[in-house]
């Protein structure tokens, strides 16, 4: 099934998460190829690469996922950054790669950590402890980065956490499934009235 797609350059990129694949198209959405990765989730541009989430998904690295480094010019895969369980969606801030980690496939003890990858180096440098299963992340204009965090599902309400660097500044509650930025407002999919 798909579960991200985004337009860089004159390409459209399909991520197909079950399929293990990245489809790569032109705008009018004929395919010129694909890119294999294991369970790839989310994709960000910058310069000229593409970086993927991946669950990595093999039963013994369920504690394990990675981002991998795509060539957009050659569609290659030229790097791989591990990082912690089932990473989700991604933004990269001043050349470093922030993905949040789920910790899907280990319930009911999901990940409560965001990765923090230097991409000159493609290697994780930091864990940034925000909420329990963090599955989105966007950046706004000033510089600060919003997680989504789902909670468990049972007892942990979901949860909106603003980083600032790499601090806590402000914490919600919000039941919410997804959101977006535009300019400085935020929009979230979820019921209103359960935020604080």
């Amino acid at each position: 099934c798909g579960n991200d797609i985004a337009v860089y350059g004159q390409r459209l990129y399909a991520v197909i998460n079950q399929s293990h694949k990245v489809e790569v198209m032109d705008l009018s959405a004929h395919r010129i190829n694909q890119i294999d990765i294991s369970t790839p989730r989310y994709i960000a541009f910058q310069n000229q690469y593409a970086y993927v989430t991946s669950y990595v998904s093999t039963s013994d690295q369920l504690n394990v996922g990675a981002v991998y480094q795509v060539d957009t010019a050659t569609l290659q895969v030229t790097a791989e950054a591990v990082v912690g369980p089932q990473p989700d969606e991604l933004v990269i801030h001043d050349n470093l790669l922030y993905c949040t980690c789920s910790g899907g496939y280990n319930y009911p003890d999901f990940d409560s950590t965001v990765s923090v990858v230097d991409i000159t180096t493609m290697k994780e440098i930091r864990k940034l402890t925000v909420g329990i299963n963090p599955i989105r992340i966007k950046e706004d204009s000033h510089g600060r980065l919003w997680v989504l965090c789902s909670g468990n599902y049972v007892d942990v309400t979901p949860q909106l956490v603003v980083l600032q660097g790499e601090c806590v500044v402000q914490r919600f509650t919000v039941n919410a499934a997804n959101m977006a930025l535009c300019g400085d407002t935020l929009y979230y999919i979820g019921t209103p009235e359960f935020i604080e």
